[in-house]
């Protein structure tokens, strides 16, 4: 599978809350940077995955440019906080994958930053 496909396979495993084929993704030694919050290592980002990711909806995505190890991506992701409060906010993700194809960094832009879609 190319590494443009697994981002796109990412969207809606992660709106079904498919959390241990996300995690498969990732290389140990990955890093998320997440607007303004980071997560170094498969363990943080599983802990973020696994506890801190309270947002359920669905993300749409509005283009996707690849080369052999790098996806980015542009979208929107609609749904609900974890307070049941309404999320809406435009996305753009820039993923690397090393020579097995894991991801190595993930780098996410939030039109209005993380916090708003923390809760």
């Amino acid at each position: 599978m190319s590494n443009e496909q697994k981002v796109r396979d990412y969207y809606p495993k992660i709106d079904e809350g498919n959390v241990d084929w996300i995690l498969a993704l990732f290389a140990e030694g990955a890093h998320y940077l997440r607007a303004d919050a980071g997560y170094l290592g498969k363990k943080e980002i599983a802990q973020f995955y696994e506890k801190d990711r309270k947002i359920k909806g669905k993300h749409s995505l509005e283009s996707v440019f690849s080369t052999e190890d790098k996806v980015a991506v542009n979208g929107v992701f609609e749904g609900v906080g974890g307070d049941g409060s309404p999320k809406k906010i435009s996305f753009a993700d820039f993923w690397s994958f090393n020579e097995f194809g894991l991801v190595i960094s993930r780098k996410t832009y939030l039109a209005i930053g993380s916090d708003y879609v923390k809760e």
